[in-house]
């Protein structure tokens, strides 16, 4: 009992705990902590198009987060006094309803009011109007939408 416990063993513990730790902050794809090369997170993504079918809106969220990443890539013209509100489109044929209010340009993250498996799972496509406030749950969309786009699921 009493060699168990020896400055060999000890040196050989901290070795051991010093190399997992290695392994797995430099390689954490090694131990399945990482998707593979090439694997795509779940996800629900939208690519929202305008009139002329050039891309101007992603939208991405991960399958159980509720976060949304928003990813202008032309500015939005929206007018003095509105906003740029982003709706979902479900698939049944139901009310659309509000997601997140849109930048006129660049990036923006929005936490959703549910999981985005409960949010997108009957949803067909992601759509923006421009609005004179932000809407709230239950709201239905003024006018037209300016841009579309298919809400798809990576997994």
């Amino acid at each position: 009992m009493r060699g168990w416990l020896t400055g060999r063993t000890l040196a050989g513990a901290v070795a051991g705990s010093l190399l997992c730790y290695s392994l797995v902050r430099l390689q954490p794809g090694a131990v399945g902590l990482e998707p593979a090369v090439g694997a795509v997170s779940p996800s629900y993504i939208g690519l929202l198009l305008d009139a002329a079918d050039k891309p101007v809106l992603v939208v991405g969220s991960r399958r159980l987060g509720r976060q949304l990443t928003l990813k202008v890539l032309q500015p939005i013209e929206v007018p003095p006094g509105k906003v740029a509100q982003l709706w979902a489109v479900p698939k049944n044929g139901a009310a659309p309803f509000p997601i997140a209010v849109v930048p006129k340009a660049g990036s923006a993250q929005s936490t959703s009011p549910d999981v985005s498996e409960k949010l997108f799972a009957n949803v067909a496509q992601i759509a923006l109007s421009l609005k004179a406030a932000p809407a709230v749950a239950g709201a239905s969309p003024a006018g037209a939408f300016v841009l579309r786009g298919h809400c798809v699921k990576i997994w």
